[in-house]
Formats: structure tokens, sequence, C-alpha cells
């Protein structure tokens, strides 16, 4: 009777253990459930927060881009499968990141959507002003008289645009420039001068018909030109670019090029026909023999098909392997394959700041420091580099801007 007593308390007790496990057990399940889905709610919050950044950067970049642009970014990755983002200043390279360059505006300037004078005006900038310096040009240019390159630069605000370099400054400036003592003093023994042959020439203050009169001329006035300007214009039954020019007390301002002469005009004359963008130089002869399928000026891209495209040259259609001569005396200034959409490349040197460039080619013939003769044949036609087929691009550029090549030959 004993023996059976203390089975059944050993049985008794061994139930209430099982029952306080199972409620252990129970309430251990609970929280584990309560801590995932607390986990799980937490992560949701988490992930829309990354989404939404995500889609306030998009909309952020988009609305950057030009109106009526195709090109959109959109979500780079499946957002199911996002699930985590951080903050990281890992740099995966070995070598150390070069120190962010800042430079001063010396003068109140435009900024532009491209490294040229001729590309649209995104902006203004003030003198004084700070700004990133990005990128350089490849390409040099020259603009009011000075020879450089045009930086990338970027303001406080985060806008964007090209500045030619003479306009900024690593030292912040304590005074604007004297304009009218610089124009003065950048006259110099290479300048280019040319003659007004006419009477009552006006001078505007854009390069065009249409600009503002801000000024006359006097008939054999001697100015000084300082650049041209990228469209063509008819006047008086004349075809000629307009040129901004210096005149002697400093003041600047455009003339339309059928007023102005390389030679000082007699008395009573007006006119000798010549243009002033061939002062100086010898007539170019025709590179290659072809058809002139697209013009110096501003066109659509054929590749990239962006609009307003400035095409610095002429491209003359010709089948792969037609020889392509130099089209006056020069010296090889390069000759090899330029990454920068040329494809093989040559380079002549005519004279101080005056040179052709032949491009898309198959071979080159030539080395560079070779002397050529007007004629000499110096490679073939082929496509390489930035091409959508067999041609030859042909530039004429002075002190690294590019002319219109049909003003050149004859």
């Amino acid at each position: 009777m004993r023996c059976h007593l203390i089975v059944l308390c050993a049985l008794f007790i061994l139930s209430l253990q099982s029952v306080f496990a199972q409620e252990f057990y129970n309430r251990q399940l609970k929280g584990n459930r309560d801590m995932v889905e607390r986990q799980y709610s937490s992560d949701l919050e988490r992930k829309e927060a990354i989404l939404r950044k995500m889609r306030e950067f998009i909309a952020e970049i988009n609305g950057r881009l030009k109106q009526g642009s195709s090109t959109k970014i959109d979500v780079p990755i499946d957002i199911g499968a996002v699930s985590d983002i951080k903050a990281t200043e890992q740099i995966h390279t070995s070598k150390k990141p070069p120190p962010r360059e800042f430079a001063y505006l010396l003068d109140d300037v435009v900024y532009r959507s491209e490294a040229n004078s001729r590309s649209e005006v995104l902006g203004r900038v003030a003198f004084g002003e700070r700004v990133e310096v990005l990128l350089q040009s490849e390409e040099m240019d020259t603009v009011d008289g000075t020879q450089g390159p045009w930086l990338l630069v970027r303001r406080a605000g985060g806008d964007e645009g090209w500045i030619f370099s003479a306009y900024l400054g690593r030292e912040k400036p304590a005074r604007r420039p004297d304009k009218k003592a610089q124009a003065v003093e950048k006259k110099g023994p290479d300048a280019f001068y040319a003659y007004v042959a006419d009477s009552d020439v006006r001078m505007r203050g854009a390069g065009s018909s249409a600009g503002p009169v801000i000024g006359r001329f006097d008939f054999a006035e001697r100015v000084e030109v300082l650049e041209q300007s990228g469209d063509m214009e008819t006047i008086g039954g004349k075809k000629r670019p307009w040129f901004r020019v210096r005149r002697s007390d400093g003041s600047e301002g455009w003339v339309f090029g059928g007023f102005l002469q390389k030679r000082e005009p007699a008395a009573g004359q007006k006119d000798d026909g010549q243009p002033p963008a061939a002062a100086g130089t010898r007539e170019f002869s025709v590179p290659t023999t072809g058809k002139v399928t697209s013009k110096f000026g501003y066109r659509v891209h054929p590749v990239t098909k962006k609009t307003q495209s400035f095409h610095s040259g002429i491209d003359i259609f010709a089948p792969k392997g037609t020889k392509v001569n130099a089209t006056a005396d020069g010296v090889v200034k390069t000759a090899g394959f330029n990454k920068s959409g040329y494809g093989n490349l040559i380079i002549l040197e005519h004279e101080k700041e005056l040179s052709s460039y032949y491009a898309h080619l198959e071979k080159i013939l030539v080395k560079p420091g070779q002397r050529v003769r007007k004629g000499e044949l110096i490679g073939t036609v082929d496509s390489t580099g930035m091409s959508t087929g067999n041609h030859l691009h042909f530039e004429i550029r002075r002190g690294g801007k590019a002319m219109d090549p049909e003003e050149f030959m004859r």
C-alpha cells in the first residue's frame, strides 16, 4: 500500500512538471513570435524609407534633365529585393583620391552647356564667386585674345557648367579687372587686324543684324579681330560670318564680315571682297574627292542624336581607301589614333595657330614632324572613331578655334 502511494506521488509531481514546462514553452514561443513580428514591422518601415529616398533621388535627377529630353532615370534594381542601405566612405582603389579643387571668378561671366563659346548659356556667375573645378577640356580655345582650356565647374547650389579658364583664378580677387586697360594690354605683334571697308558701318552688341546698335565705325578704321560667329548671314548679296572686334579705345562689338577687309582701303574704296577669315593664310585645296554630306555649324549629331550639336568641320563622303591629300603646305603635328571620337587623325600645322584636321582615316601615311606639300598624299578614307560610315571629317582651326573650311578652300 505504501509503495502504491509513493508511485502515485511521483506521477503527480511529473504531471505538474510537464504542465509547467508546456506553459514555459508556450510563453517562449509567443515571445519569439512577438519579437519576429516587431522586427518584421521595423524592417518594412526601413524598407519603405529606403524606397522613398530612392524615389526622391530619381525624381530629383529627372527634374534636372532638360524638359522634353528622351532620357529618363528609372529604378535600377528589383525594389522587392531591397532590404537595407547604408552610407559608406569606402573607396575601392589603392590610389589616394585627388583633393577637391576650387577657383574664384575674376569677372561676371556666363557658364555654358559645352566647352565652347557657341554652346547654350545655362546661367551667370558673379565676380568673386567660389566654384569647384571638376574637369578640364582636352581642346584649347581662344577667347578675348587669350588661349586656354575650358573648365567644368560646380557652384555651391549644385549647378554645373563650363567656364573659360581665363575667367578663373586660384586666389579670391580683391577687385574687379579694368577691362579697358586689359583690352589695350592684349594687343601684340601676333594680333589679327582688319579694316572697315565702308562708311557708316554699325557696331552691334551681338553677332547678327538683330543685335542692338552700340556704336558706328569710321571708314578705313583699323580694328583687332577677336572672334568669328558660328552662323553665316547674307547682307548686300554677301554671305559672311560676323566678327567680334576691338577698337583702339578698347571698346568691343560685332561687325558684319562683308564690311571688313585685310588691306587698308584707299580713299573712296569700299570693299575688296576678301573676308578677314582668310587674312594672312594661303588658299586651301579640297582634301579628297567626294560629296559634302554635313556642313560646318549646328546640327543633330548622327551618333548621339543630340540636337544643336556643333559640327566643327565638314564631312566629305567617299569610299573606303579614297586618297586624302594635304590641303596646304605644313608640318605634321599629330598622326595617330584619337580617343575623343576622331579615330585615326592627322593634324597639319600651316602657320602660327593655323591647322587643318583630317579624321576617321584608314591609313596614316605621314609621321609627326614631317613636312608635307600641298596636294601630297597623307592618308586614306575610312570610318574609324565615332562615325556612322566612310567619310573624311575635315577641320580648319585658328588658335584652337574651329573655322568654316569652305571659307578657306578655293
